[in-house]
């Protein structure tokens, strides 16, 4: 069976959620899949096969279409309904699928399969617009909708009118992610980007659905400023100048750290060296990264909204994003009863064993196959 796959996300400048799926359910497929034949489409007129940042077999064929990468009026149609049908047709492709994107090909006989990662413009108002009406559009279009939690199931079927039938839910996985053990290493890490004085608390992301200003509020708030730094890192969607703003404002920029775009090296042993991780994000469809923080050990604090409570159950403390007062108490719980810590660390080990990208694969690949 001939295989497509929209890849154009493992393009983008920085390594985001989206990312992180679709290049953990590609290379889980490669892993379990030797039989069919994949092609992974992305698109540029400067961009060469080799530049994608996937590791997959030799039954997976990347393939760059002659689209430009840039933004123009009139991409979305000559991507959707030109460059991949006509691609599909000619390679007598069976099963298309959208990993990351919120459109389908209207045309192509090819079955279309669409990955919904959750519907946060419905709830909340995000710098980044989801096309909810292209997806209500691919609700129709599509023979199947991957929800990655049960979460974002009732959403597409509520709110964007799918076929009950046609939805089903496959978890994410995550990436298996090894603490940093060796101290001489994470002490040179530390030195190398200042925060080797004293404790950390670790938040990944910085765009403002991750709540970064109520996250530095309750830390302003607590007694943990001057005893412990609050590090950020992540994409911060040009709103860095803000959040700097807001904490000299509250008299801890010495004790806030932002650090931008980091490797997945650097990450690893950002999770690895901090005392516990907080996430109060307003919306997540699922929230790979407290399970990252887990997978390194760390104690989480997350938001008690959208598919958090289901992704790490009792493994975590959960929180009222909106309310500084209870992430500043629960982010002084945290950092002063290591009891807790290691209890939820422990927690937290154990809840991410439910996670794991070859079995997430190997349900999807049913799904292609149950197509064809």
């Amino acid at each position: 069976m001939n295989i497509a796959i929209d890849v154009r996300t493992v393009q983008a400048h920085s390594r985001t959620g989206l990312w992180a799926y679709t290049q953990g359910m590609v290379e889980g497929l490669s892993r379990i899949d030797s039989q069919n034949n994949y092609f992974l489409l992305a698109t540029g007129l400067r961009v060469r096969p080799s530049d994608l940042p996937l590791d997959v077999g030799t039954n997976f064929n990347k393939t760059i279409l002659p689209v430009p990468d840039r933004s123009f009026t009139g991409k979305r149609f000559l991507w959707n309904d030109l460059a991949v049908p006509f691609f599909c047709i000619k390679k007598a492709v069976r099963v298309f699928w959208q990993p990351a994107g919120h459109n389908l090909p209207r045309w192509g006989r090819f079955r279309k399969v669409i990955t919904v990662h959750d519907l946060r413009s419905l709830y909340i108002k995000d710098f980044l617009s989801q096309d909810i009406e292209g997806l209500r559009r691919a609700m129709h279009l599509a023979d199947r909708v991957v929800a990655i939690s049960e979460f974002t199931r009732r959403d597409v079927i509520e709110h964007l009118g799918a076929d009950e039938e046609k939805v089903v839910v496959i978890y994410n996985g995550v990436d298996r992610m090894e603490r940093v053990g060796d101290e001489l290493q994470m002490s040179d890490f530390r030195q190398r980007f200042g925060i080797n004085d004293r404790p950390y608390i670790f938040s990944l992301g910085m765009v403002p659905r991750k709540n970064v200003k109520r996250t530095i509020e309750a830390f302003a708030n607590s007694r943990l400023k001057g005893e412990f730094y609050l590090v950020f890192a992540g994409a911060h969607g040009g709103f860095l100048g803000q959040y700097r703003e807001l904490a000299a404002r509250l008299g801890v920029e010495r004790d806030v750290k932002f650090l931008e775009t980091v490797s997945g090296e650097d990450l690893r042993f950002l999770y690895s060296g901090a005392l516990f991780f907080v996430f109060p994000s307003l919306f997540e469809g699922f929230g790979l990264p407290v399970l990252e923080a887990q997978m390194c050990g760390l104690a989480v604090i997350c938001s008690n909204t959208a598919a958090l409570p289901e992704v790490v159950g009792d493994s975590a403390i959960l929180v009222d994003p909106y309310s500084v007062e209870e992430i500043a108490r629960a982010m002084e719980r945290l950092a002063f009863d290591e009891e807790l810590r290691n209890s939820l660390s422990e927690k937290g080990r154990l809840n991410v064993r439910r996670f794991d990208w070859d079995r997430s694969a190997g349900r999807l690949l049913e799904l292609f196959k149950g197509l064809a």
